[in-house]
């Protein structure tokens, strides 16, 4: 990313608060395509990143086994409190739609 980019300083402020990781040495790829998970990751570190109680949620779907690792407490956050509503699918390595992180940005304010 470059640093006189016009997003450069929302990019600088979301990763100082911990809303953004990169990928890793400073690395950001702002104009990359965001995953699905990836979003959510984001909208559940919004929430201060809360212990997953019901991480079970995810068993119900086909391809809960798709979701990273390091993404799982927020997917399952995220379905639990209809920030997320997959059709069957979670979908989470496929790049998020406008609708759906509208959706989701949306019910930020009526999550538990």
């Amino acid at each position: 990313m470059a640093w006189d980019a016009p997003y450069a300083e929302a990019v600088a402020w979301a990763e100082q608060n911990g809303y953004l990781g990169g990928y890793g040495n400073g690395f950001f790829g702002p104009e990359d395509m965001m995953s699905v998970e990836q979003a959510m990751v984001m909208i559940y570190r919004l929430f201060g990143s809360p212990k997953v109680t019901d991480a079970g949620v995810l068993d119900s779907y086909k391809d809960a086994s798709q979701i990273s690792p390091w993404a799982r407490d927020a997917v399952a956050f995220s379905i639990t409190n209809k920030l997320l509503v997959p059709d069957g699918k979670i979908l989470p390595q496929s790049p998020i739609s406008v609708k759906a992180l509208r959706y989701a940005i949306g019910q930020i304010g009526m999550a538990d």
